[in-house]
């Protein structure tokens, strides 16, 4: 069993050398799934539209030009200070 965690290891943190038998069978494994899996393996399947969602799940509006949008720090009459491009 500790040979095939070692094994498994080695694998996951890529620690075979350039060159060697083990290191050409992972890249040919990788080259393997890049060109060998199907374009529908890679295609998103939504089930809803974007403009479906329910209405919590909204961001907020944006602030007016030139406002912040970051609420005042608590204790203090200002919210911190962002430069604004006139």
């Amino acid at each position: 069993m500790s040979r095939f965690i070692r094994i498994l290891k080695n694998i996951l943190l890529w620690t075979y050398g350039r060159g060697t038998w083990q290191y050409d069978l992972m890249c040919a494994l990788i080259l393997g799934f890049i060109f060998l899996t199907p374009p529908a393996f890679f295609k998103e399947n939504r089930k809803f539209h974007p403009k479906q969602l329910p209405a919590a799940a909204s961001f907020p509006a944006p602030a007016p030009e030139g406002k912040s949008a970051v609420a005042p720090s608590p204790g203090t009459e200002q919210g911190p200070r962002i430069q604004t491009q006139e």
